[in-house]
């Protein structure tokens, strides 16, 4: 009885902990969603804070690394992981989400939303000094390991011990460190340039390209819901679901979107007659831009930042993981600085997104997914059910490219993964 009570104790204090670090994500979410409801104000010809098209584009770059991630895939147990390492991505959806209400009551005020935004990383930095150990992993790397109140991942003496006596940079070039380094950035590159951060961004001027005849403050709101709330969904499927097959079906849909958003606008130009007068045909592109946060939600915008902190081994993780996280933001740099360009290339207009025809930026997201699809088909390693140790074994034995016949006859077939 008492054993148990001590279980329920120590489990309580695991998921607190892991509660603390996620929360720090919400002022990365409330930073990554602001752009999207300043930049229509300071984009304004009349504007006293007046930003041209290349100015503008330097104003969505802001940046936020999740260390969280990695943080609770080590103090996490393997049965909860799937789960807990989502909670990052879920404390940033809900940062975009209360700035996008923010932004829908305080239109005019985009300061005072900067203001109110810049309040809550302090009290999360607060917090988080105060209230969250170090993990054990690095306690361990350290000779500290009696220091922990938390539970240890089992068994990675002899692996932080290798990593001591080959030196970082070389334990970088070992299979199981380049593999996974290889997988995730590739990853990242295509969550970046298929268009999800770009929504996120540049929320209002994407709902006023797809000629969504709702407000679109209103719709900003919209999306930052359902976004949580698939978000949340995702969160408690992952205990039971691969990772593979839930990015693969986050790739199939988020093409079918942006394709189909694509052709919409190209049959049904934006700001025509037909599209504001016809209430059903204006909901398309509405219903079509929240099936695309969905589909993201599902895979390519939440699964990338989960599976930091599973796929790189003790010996690299901090580095591979800085590193990663390095190249995830210089990627969003690059997509979000070149969609002014590339919107403007692709015939739409970045200064009057209401009026313009922007089917090309859409056909560009669509292509960019489906090649993202077939990234994740070839080469994403399924760490559903798996311990970090085993994981780092197979990246050690296996070959990088992950075959359609390799993975069912390992892992069986999407519902299999998916069953108790």
């Amino acid at each position: 009885m008492e054993g148990g009570q001590d279980r329920s104790r120590s489990a309580l204090h695991q998921l607190a902990v892991i509660l603390v670090a996620a929360v720090s994500t919400v002022a990365s979410g409330m930073s990554l969603g602001f752009s999207a409801i300043a930049l229509p104000e300071l984009l304004r010809a009349d504007s006293p804070d007046h930003l041209d098209i290349d100015e503008a584009s330097w104003f969505g770059t802001g940046m936020a690394s999740i260390p969280a991630c990695v943080y609770i895939a080590e103090v996490s147990d393997q049965s909860l992981r799937g789960m807990l390492v989502t909670w990052p991505s879920i404390g940033i959806s809900a940062g975009i989400l209360v700035v996008y209400i923010l932004g829908a009551f305080l239109k005019d005020n985009w300061r005072l939303v900067a203001g109110l935004s810049a309040a809550f990383p302090i009290l999360t930095a607060v917090s988080t000094l105060v209230l969250l150990p170090e993990s054990p992993l690095w306690l361990l790397s350290k000779g500290r390991d009696r220091d922990t109140e938390l539970r240890a991942v089992p068994g990675p003496q002899e692996a932080l011990q290798a990593g001591r006596q080959l030196g970082k940079l070389r334990a970088l070039t070992l299979p199981q460190a380049w593999k996974p380094l290889f997988v995730l950035n590739g990853y990242f590159f295509f969550q970046q340039f298929s268009g999800i951060y770009v929504v996120v961004y540049y929320a209002v001027d994407i709902i006023l390209q797809a000629g969504v005849s709702m407000d679109e403050y209103v719709v900003t709101v919209l999306l930052g819901v359902v976004q949580l709330v698939a978000g949340i969904g995702v969160s408690f499927a992952l205990t039971r679901c691969g990772r593979r097959p839930m990015s693969l079906l986050s790739g199939v849909g988020m093409t079918v979107c942006m394709m189909g958003l694509a052709v919409y606008l190209q049959l049904v130009p934006n700001g025509s007659q037909a599209a504001l007068s016809n209430r059903e045909l204006s909901s398309i592109p509405l219903g079509l831009l929240l099936a695309y946060v969905v589909a993201g939600a599902i895979g390519f915008h939440t699964l990338p930042w989960a599976m930091l902190g599973e796929m790189y081994p003790p010996l690299v993780k901090g580095l591979a993981g800085g590193l990663t996280t390095c190249l995830a933001y210089l990627f969003s740099f690059a997509a979000l600085k070149i969609y002014p360009y590339l919107l403007m290339l692709l015939g739409g207009d970045a200064v009057n997104p209401k009026t313009s025809t922007s089917e090309g930026v859409f056909y560009f997201y669509g292509v960019t997914s489906l090649l993202a699809t077939a990234f994740v088909l070839l080469f994403l390693t399924e760490t559903h059910r798996k311990s970090l140790q085993q994981i780092e074994q197979e990246f050690l034995e296996r070959p990088l490219t992950r075959s359609v016949a390799l993975w069912c006859g390992d892992y069986g077939t999407s519902a299999e993964l998916c069953r108790n």
